[in-house]
């Protein structure tokens, strides 16, 4: 199993998980075209396009997939946020129920973020095991670590000392910075999550959405490091393909 970053980050949005005969596209706040020019994999074997929320950066690019033909995924919340109740494309999904989305198995469960009715999702594949991907979060609730998580693409928007530091310097003005703490993962936050889940099963964390002011991705790499010494740590950026295979442990 390949995940391919299309993009990461407040301009856009875009992850594709490709596997031998299937691929599940997860987010879409980029044009199906890119993703196209991205990755050459036959559109037959696209299983759909899973969604998060609304926002733009997430879900801005949805209705040119509808329109394409894809299926797509999301909470009822979001559907009714991006006006789509009516398309016969779009599936809702309940918290905590287990889908099928092709050979994927999808469990989306209910995250914190200033949207309509956000999801963050347990993925399960017979080629990379279970993913627990989570962005645009600004704490989890939910413990996985008992559940042979092989693989965490996880949000790691920002560090307390830098916004405090541009909050300072006048380069954030204090309400966004607010906003950001409240709805977006921390390093620390990540940290955590990292720490909780760092099972003999962990195998790779990928950070991604880190903010392009407020974040170092060197200092976040290393910290996560420290943090899952035996897992192999990305920090996503567009164009990155990292293995998620499923090892004998």
């Amino acid at each position: 199993m390949n995940l391919h970053v299309i993009a990461t980050g407040s301009s856009g949005n875009c992850y594709v998980l490709e596997g031998n005969d299937s691929v599940l596209i997860i987010e879409a706040g980029v044009a199906p075209e890119k993703v196209f020019q991205r990755v050459r994999v036959s559109t037959r074997k696209i299983a759909g396009v899973l969604i998060t929320h609304e926002h733009g950066d997430h879900a801005g690019f949805i209705r040119r997939w509808l329109e394409l033909g894809f299926r797509a995924f999301m909470s009822p919340g979001t559907r009714a946020a991006l006006r789509l109740e009516d398309s016969v494309l779009v599936e809702p999904l309940r918290t905590w129920q287990l889908y099928d989305v092709g050979p994927f198995k999808v469990r989306p469960f209910p995250a914190v973020h200033d949207a309509a009715e956000p999801f963050s999702y347990i993925i399960e594949h017979p080629e990379s095991g279970r993913i627990l991907f989570a962005t645009d979060i600004g704490k989890m609730n939910f413990s996985f670590a008992s559940a042979t998580i092989r693989h965490l693409v996880i949000e790691a928007n920002y560090a307390d000392p830098i916004v405090d530091e541009n909050v300072y310097r006048g380069r954030m003005v204090p309400a966004l910075a607010k906003r950001v703490r409240e709805n977006h993962l921390s390093l620390d936050r990540c940290r955590a999550i990292v720490k909780e889940h760092n099972t003999p099963d962990l195998e790779t964390v990928v950070l991604i959405h880190l903010s392009g002011d407020n974040a170092d991705p060197a200092i976040f790499r290393e910290e996560i490091r420290k943090t899952a010494p035996y897992a192999n740590v990305y920090v996503a950026d567009k164009g990155l393909i990292v293995r998620l295979d499923k090892l004998a442990i």
